[in-house]
């Protein structure tokens, strides 16, 4: 798991990519991460707006235009997932 210095450097790093950003799609890959139905999910999450990330513990927290906020866990190696440019994958 990582340690907060890790975690804070990574809240940065999305701090620079990401904020201001809009989500134009949104691909659930595995339906039993995400907390009820992931349609729902798909649904509330598309054509927002990035507006902070930022860290409670080692938990990221990407706050969206619509007043939602995506919980984000690093799990044991503290990847994101890939990304680059244009999309994010976690």
């Amino acid at each position: 798991m990582p340690e907060l210095p890790e975690v804070e450097t990574i809240v940065r790093g999305l701090q620079k990519q990401i904020v201001g950003k809009k989500i134009v799609g949104v691909k659930v890959i595995l339906p039993r991460i995400v907390r009820g139905n992931a349609g729902d999910f798909i649904t509330s999450v598309s054509e927002t707006t990035i507006q902070k990330v930022w860290r409670r513990g080692k938990m990221l927290v990407v706050n969206l235009s619509t007043q939602r906020s995506i919980l984000i866990h690093l799990k044991l190696t503290g990847q994101n997932g890939g990304q680059n440019n244009d999309h994010f994958n976690y």
